[in-house]
């Protein structure tokens, strides 16, 4: 398989690339390694499993958030780049801090984020309320953010 032939130019800097340090200000990892059990996507959350390992379904809360380590050794140098950590390398798991990440819904800042049981992904909600198919978390969104956008969640209530 050859890598793609580049297509898209940005014409800015790009504003974050999820799972990517939003600032400079105390982060917390897990005090323990883990394993990616299947690919587990970057910038997305995780839920630990058996043995160390971790993968993006679960259910009650989350372990937490799957920081971008850029460590991760290629499966095969035409894969070209991934924002997936390959089955049995190891997850940078963060409990707290400031990270990019992408939101599934529009967001307002001072909201709770919730996680998807299915797949990890980010879901703005309120609160202590039910979200369907979704756990809530320790991290709020830190800015107003559009469905799909690259935005910053923080451990810290706003």
């Amino acid at each position: 398989m050859a890598v793609g032939f580049q297509k898209e130019i940005n014409s800015g800097i790009a504003r974050g690339v999820p799972g990517a340090f939003a600032s400079i200000n105390p982060h917390i990892s897990t005090p323990k390694g883990y394993i990616a059990k299947s690919d587990v996507k970057v910038g997305s959350f995780v839920w630990a499993t058996d043995n160390g390992m971790v993968e993006n379904t679960g259910s009650g809360k989350p372990l937490g958030f799957v920081h971008r380590a850029n460590a991760y050794t290629f499966q095969d140098i035409t894969d070209g780049a991934s924002d997936v950590v390959p089955a049995g390398q190891p997850v940078d798991v963060m409990v707290a801090g400031d990270f990019f990440a992408v939101t599934t819904a529009a967001a307002t800042r001072g909201q709770k984020v919730f996680v998807n049981t299915a797949d990890g992904t980010i879901v703005p909600g309120t609160a202590g309320a039910t979200v369907e198919n979704a756990v809530e978390t320790n991290f709020y969104f830190a800015e107003d953010a559009k469905k799909d956008e690259v935005v910053i969640i923080t451990s810290v209530q706003l």
